[in-house]
């Protein structure tokens, strides 16, 4: 694998970015005549990456090579990331963009959660009522560009993230269930993954010391959790090459996983590493968003 392709990966942890607060806005009693004022027509392309907002990986605008990575970045969560609680009589909701080259604003209905989501943002969790939603991507900051409209169930009790993902036609929404294990132990992490990425392949999760932690995780699916004592761990993130059948009934935690067989350490390097320092008692997602092919590719660890 050329070091071209690896400058072009990218590492970061959740970024919060809060729900958009109310405007109050006084609407005057007496409006202002507008009749003698052009109107703007509405852009004649529905689903069609907004210019202003691409990144450049679908040929709208160059993207600059990033410069090569030293080192192993640790990733720690934002605090303000999660996890959300469940509440009896709302549905707790937040969003994750993983569509790169498009930002986006989010609407629920008519209120506006986040009037500008970005590439590898999350938002903070909001309340929505028990019932279905009708949710609204479009460009960012007011614009009237709308790449998603989509009814949604919220069900009262459910703690979600909702998965901004590309398509072959669009954009789409993928449900990732947040309700916390409530029997996890209080001295052990928890850790699962999402894999996110337009294109990518089946992808596995590696341990150092080549301990494979998930195998074969495919585009849109994300695991179960496997528990993990509090300390720092280096992964891996690699494609999938076989499906190994390791008997795993009495496996407890992730430094308990057998090791991968040296066929597959031979086989193949490892394409993309980080670092993760893990807490007691907390639950940790490992996504990976993006696009795989360019590749345009982040990994974004957050709490819940």
């Amino acid at each position: 694998m050329s070091n071209e392709y690896l400058d072009s990966w990218e590492y970061i942890s959740a970024r919060d970015v809060p729900a958009a607060p109310d405007p109050g806005i006084d609407v005057p009693a007496t409006l202002p005549d507008l009749s003698g004022i052009p109107e703007l027509p509405l852009p004649s392309a529905i689903g069609t990456p907004d210019p202003a907002s691409d990144t450049g990986d679908e040929n709208h605008t160059p993207v600059i090579p990033l410069p090569p990575i030293v080192g192993t970045p640790d990733i720690n969560p934002s605090p303000n990331s999660g996890p959300g609680l469940p509440n009896p009589d709302y549905c707790t909701v937040r969003f994750l963009n993983s569509a790169s080259g498009y930002t986006l604003g989010v609407r629920i209905g008519a209120s506006m959660i986040c009037p500008s989501l970005s590439f590898g943002d999350l938002t903070s969790y909001v309340m929505i009522p028990d019932g279905f939603r009708t949710v609204r991507l479009t460009g960012a900051n007011g614009s009237n560009l709308i790449y998603l409209q989509k009814s949604i169930p919220f069900r009262a009790g459910d703690v979600i993230t909702l998965v901004i993902v590309r398509t072959a036609t669009g954009l789409d929404l993928v449900q990732v269930g947040d309700t916390p294990c409530q029997n996890r132990p209080e001295d052990r992490a928890c850790i699962r993954m999402a894999n996110m990425a337009y294109n990518a392949p089946g992808l596995d999760l590696i341990l150092n010391g080549n301990r494979l932690v998930f195998n074969d995780v495919r585009y849109k699916e994300n695991t179960l959790y496997k528990q993990a004592w509090p300390k720092r761990y280096q992964f891996s993130i690699a494609s999938t090459i076989h499906i190994p059948t390791p008997y795993e009934s009495d496996i407890e935690t992730i430094e308990e996983m057998p090791q991968l067989l040296p066929a597959y350490i031979l086989g193949i390097r490892p394409s993309i590493g980080f670092t993760l320092n893990a807490r007691a008692g907390l639950l940790y997602t490992i996504y990976v968003i993006g696009n795989w092919s360019r590749p345009r590719v982040k990994i974004v660890v957050n709490q819940g």
